[in-house]
């Protein structure tokens, strides 16, 4: 290949531009091809263009993210359109100022000089963490607690908005979403137009990555590469489809599935499956282990075994989409002093809304074919808003005419105490879930499932805070039996 055959190719395909930018800031080192930094290159074309405007890329710890988007595609951004502003930030300021100076330095240098002569730095403003280019566009570099106060721009990216060791932190976690909230989305010089990009390790299910997810995921482009593959994958680039089978490991020429596991049993399992898997809320990562879990054999109990059926309701106080939810878990006592989970249901409801749905829950049970024999017990927390929701049901009566059998609860312990008391029940057999199959199953079970085998690292716990109220309780009831 000529070299200007080589520069024409460099100038027109990113790809080809991050090899040319990695030799360059690595010292002569040549980059390993791999599929993954082509779909990366891809997405993040796409969004130079305008194609994808809000777009999240989690992978791995060493597989170049920050060299490609914070280092390669900000100058390639700014090669093709020097008057672009560029707003880049990081969680501390020194490794902001890192990839700035990496940008720098390629954009210094001749190759891209003669590739994209418009793109000259400008003498009057050429800091490493703030610089422009003659044609009064640039690249603005800040730590995600530093001022942005006057600055924006139309491409704003975030890499790794918190450090790893702030992965259990909640006050670190709650500050980056104020920050991003708060401060960096008034940063958008087009609010219509602009791009956000954030690439990161998962470190929690409530980081930066999770609460966008949750709250807007149809407006986010989201990019996901475990380092093994879980399940197979598919992905297009153009004209190429690359195919990644289950267990797979992202980059085998970096590293191996053997030195995977290695690495695994020295991280632990919660920082493996977080930063490596992208997946913060591990199977098995938590107080209660997958393993323990044991299901029920029938589709539908036998009535004639049943001795109580709990309604346990954790109540919340607020409705925002950023508030936790109000959870119920239906939960039947048998006499053979077992217990079975039937059902789950959980939404965010004001306190008109949350006394139609309990009442409404409630009535279901005693209606059910089987269980009207049965009058079903409510508990309630009292506290908060359970307290006025208890003394509006009290007035209240079933389809039947009866009373509403409530139980005012008061709880022993915290969250965490309480979950530890039950997981003998667990582990032992004695608290059963519902088989596969059961009708309505499929709509609540991935969500408190993999809130409970995460807890105390899930993002909510209400699910898990209504189960263990109804087993406590049940524990209670047997003990009279």
């Amino acid at each position: 290949m000529t070299q200007n055959l080589a520069n024409a190719l460099i100038k027109e395909d990113f790809y080809s531009f991050v090899q040319r930018a990695y030799f360059e800031t690595s010292g002569g080192q040549i980059l390993i091809p791999n599929w993954h930094l082509e779909v990366l290159c891809d997405r993040l074309e796409k969004a130079r263009k305008g194609e994808i405007k809000r777009l999240i890329i989690n992978v791995p710890p060493r597989s170049l993210k920050s060299q490609i988007v914070n280092v390669a595609f900000t100058a390639w951004v700014l090669g093709h359109n020097p008057t672009e502003k560029i707003v880049s930030a990081s969680y501390s300021a020194e490794l902001a100022e890192t990839f700035a100076r990496d940008c720098k330095r390629i954009m210094q240098s001749e190759w891209y000089k003669q590739l994209f002569p418009k793109s000259e730095i400008s003498n009057d403003q050429s800091s490493a963490y703030d610089f422009k280019t003659i044609s009064r566009g640039g690249r603005f570099a800040a730590s995600v607690e530093g001022s942005l106060t006057g600055r924006g721009g139309n491409i704003i990216i975030i890499d790794d908005p918190i450090k790893t060791t702030d992965m259990a932190n909640e006050n670190a976690l709650n500050k980056v979403q104020e920050w991003y909230t708060g401060t960096l989305l008034s940063r958008l010089d087009n609010q219509e137009y602009g791009v956000i990009i954030l690439i990161m390790q998962r470190v929690h299910e409530n980081d930066l990555t999770g609460y966008l997810l949750d709250k807007e995921s149809d407006k986010w482009e989201h990019i996901v590469m475990p380092m093994i593959a879980t399940e197979e994958e598919q992905w297009k680039v153009e004209n190429k489809t690359f195919i990644r089978h289950k267990g797979d490991v992202l980059n085998k020429q970096y590293i191996s599935f053997e030195k995977c596991n290695e690495l695994k049993t020295e991280l632990g399992e919660y920082v493996w499956n977080a930063q490596y898997q992208q997946e913060p809320c591990p199977v098995g990562g938590g107080i209660v282990k997958e393993e323990w879990m044991q299901y029920y054999p029938n589709q539908r109990l036998n009535p004639d075994e049943v001795y109580k059926i709990l309604l346990s309701w954790d109540t919340a106080n607020k409705t925002g989409e950023n508030n936790a939810y109000s959870a119920c878990s239906v939960v039947a006592v048998m006499r053979n002093r077992t217990f079975c989970l039937l059902q789950v249901a959980r939404a965010r409801l004001d306190m008109t809304k949350l006394l139609e749905s309990v009442l409404q829950a409630y009535n279901s049970v005693v209606q059910e074919s089987g269980f009207f024999r049965i009058k079903p017990v409510l508990l309630i927390e009292d506290a908060a808003s359970g307290t006025p929701l208890i003394n509006l049901l009290r007035n209240l009566k079933d389809i039947y005419g009866r009373v509403l059998n409530i139980e005012a609860i008061k709880p022993k312990g915290n969250k965490i105490d309480r979950l530890y008391g039950i997981t003998p029940y667990i582990e032992n057999g004695q608290l059963l879930f519902p088989p596969d199959g059961v009708e309505g199953k499929e709509r609540w079970w991935p969500d408190f499932k993999k809130e409970l085998l995460s807890f105390p690292n899930s993002k909510y716990k209400d699910q898990v805070d209504s189960l263990t109220q109804a087993i406590s309780y049940g524990q209670e009831l047997l003990a009279y039996q």
